[in-house]
């Protein structure tokens, strides 16, 4: 068939198709409501950044306000108070809290992601982050307003949307005897199949697209360029999404011989391939190598500071054994900074080596969990939109390990800065103020999310050729 015919026929299946009311309607509630989930996740994003903000410069003005009391006090302007005293690196140290946050990615508003509670922020000091009991990684919120967000549209409803736009195109023709009208026109009915899929793609991709695009534009803040490798790697596996269920749908009519068959048939496929997989597969993956329960992590530090505390005389003399420098060279003020200095402190720094290496673990393998359902990802498209929505929107445990371990590293160099002074009693500076260690994170580059969503795009691409190429070889011998 020449370009001329095809664009007529092109042309000629956009009219029926947009002269259908019905179709018209399921478009309109698809765009309706993924725009629902895509504002939402634009404020999300946008509250997200704003409370990273607001907390920064909580902890930026707090050092500041702390350096211009000590300034004060050099200058004989500020009385030296117990409790209130810029020179004394036990209570300068103690009291301050280092708030570090995990921007978000330019794909964020597509997902609320499994943790979304705390905005991607890690707030500490001199004390162990493992002392206490740590956040819950599932925010309540998502259990009021569920999990609605556009990686669950695209994920499990678009493919509803798609076989209800699709379920028909042959079969419904040859239920009222008009494919051999069809085929006596000198264009094949594979042809016309395709021209019909096609008015279907470019619609349903439009929309979808569309929309999508409209959201990480209004939620993204940086330099375009920087978005377009994650926005086109996301807009290429939403392409061969909906073009899977597209062809699947052509090489079920071309063997259905009523419309109810073809939409059972493809409802089925739906279960199978968006339900029972995504599934099966998150309940082997949990099972293979769970992390360990948190009532059991919880009691295991509560029994590990109720014994440090007992032994409180021998941990302190431990610590100070590994650096002489740290020794007290005067004698506390109070029983408040005997505690802290001699006791609570050195009980910290036995808690992260304890607890450090078991947290890396629990990590590690939660990154071993997602690489295996990104490989099962390959075996169902549904759930591998749903796990690159995920992991562009920055969700993956390999970037959340990644900032945890600078979380720790900037810790430890904060220690370490102010170790010394704050064991061995040595009153502050204004040096010390001013050359504190600051936190600077280098976010993950657009080519390790993008190299994480290889497995599930091959998979989702082979699958839509497959299909495809069945569906063309069945039609070429397809008959009214």
């Amino acid at each position: 068939m020449s370009g001329r015919r095809m664009t007529r026929l092109l042309a000629q299946e956009w009219r029926l198709f947009s002269a259908n009311r019905a179709n018209l309607l399921v478009l309109g509630v698809l765009g309706l409501l993924l725009g629902f989930t895509v504002v939402n996740g634009v404020v999300r994003v946008t509250e997200t950044r704003a409370a990273q903000r607001e907390a920064i410069a909580a902890t930026t003005d707090s050092w500041l306000q702390a350096r211009a009391r000590y300034v004060e006090l050099e200058q004989g302007t500020r009385e030296r108070q117990t409790f209130d005293d810029p020179s004394r690196a036990d209570l300068v140290v103690m009291h301050a809290r280092i708030t570090i946050a995990m921007p978000p990615t330019p794909l964020a508003s597509l997902s609320v992601g499994p943790a979304r509670e705390g905005n991607d922020l890690i707030t500490f000091g001199v004390g162990s982050r493992h002392s206490a009991s740590p956040p819950s990684r599932e925010n309540p919120a998502i259990r009021l307003d569920g999990p609605l967000d556009a990686a669950f549209v695209v994920a499990w409803l678009l493919p509803l949307v798609l076989i209800v736009l699709a379920y028909d195109s042959l079969s419904r023709d040859r239920e009222q005897q008009i494919t051999p009208v069809l085929a006596s026109q000198g264009t094949s009915l594979g042809t016309i199949m395709f021209a019909r899929l096609a008015v279907c793609f470019l619609a349903v991709l439009g929309v979808v697209g569309t929309i999508a695009t409209a959201g990480v534009l209004a939620s993204w803040e940086g330099p375009f360029l920087q978005l377009l490798p994650d926005l086109l790697s996301w807009l290429l596996a939403l392409a061969a999404a909906i073009a899977f269920w597209l062809a699947l749908a052509g090489l079920i009519n071309a063997h259905a011989r009523n419309s109810a068959t073809a939409g059972v048939t493809l409802l089925a496929t739906w279960i199978l391939s968006a339900v029972l997989l995504p599934v099966v597969s998150s309940q082997v993956l949990s099972q293979d190598g769970p992390a360990p329960q948190r009532l059991d992590s919880v009691i295991g530090r509560r029994a590990l500071d109720s014994d440090l505390t007992e032994r409180a005389t021998e941990v302190t003399e431990a610590y100070y054994a590994e650096n002489p420098l740290r020794r007290p060279r005067r004698g506390a003020f109070n029983e408040y900074e005997r505690y802290f200095v001699e006791s609570y402190y050195s009980r910290q720094i036995i808690i992260d080596r304890m607890f450090t290496p078991a947290a890396r673990r629990i990590e590690e393998r939660r990154v071993e969990q997602a690489q295996r359902l990104r490989i099962a990802a390959m075996f169902s498209p549904a759930l591998a939109m749903k796990v690159l929505t995920d992991d562009f929107a920055g969700y993956a445990p390999e970037r959340r390990q990644r900032f945890e371990g600078a979380a720790d590293r900037f810790q430890t160099e904060w220690r370490n800065f102010f170790d010394v002074k704050f064991a061995a009693r040595i009153p502050l500076t204004l040096w010390d103020y001013d050359a504190a260690p600051r936190f600077a994170y280098e976010d993950e580059p657009p080519r390790d999310r993008v190299s994480r969503a290889a497995w599930p795009l091959l998979g989702t691409v082979l699958a839509t050729l497959l299909a495809a190429f069945a569906a063309y070889v069945r039609l070429r011998r397809a008959r009214p």
